[in-house]
């Protein structure tokens, strides 16, 4: 919420992804920035993932810039 109350709203979500990257730095959160993932099934590699932030080693943060969270968007994120 900190770098939307001072950015505002309306940019592109690289803007938010970038400065959430500035404002961890700040909080000393330890962070990776665009890191893929090989995504296989059956041996094979079918793709790749690349989550926008990861937190802690754990916690994915992806940045969005829609007007609301909708089922199809929880459901992208409970996949991963």
């Amino acid at each position: 919420m900190e770098v939307l109350n001072e950015i505002g709203h309306g940019f592109h979500e690289k803007i938010y992804e970038k400065a959430l990257v500035v404002e961890f730095g700040i909080l000393t959160i330890p962070w990776l920035q665009q890191k893929s993932f090989q995504i296989t099934f059956k041996k094979k590699v079918v793709g790749t993932y690349v989550p926008d932030l990861i937190c802690f080693e754990k916690i994915i943060v992806d940045t969005k810039t829609i007007e609301a969270i909708t089922d199809a968007e929880r459901g992208k994120m409970l996949t991963t």
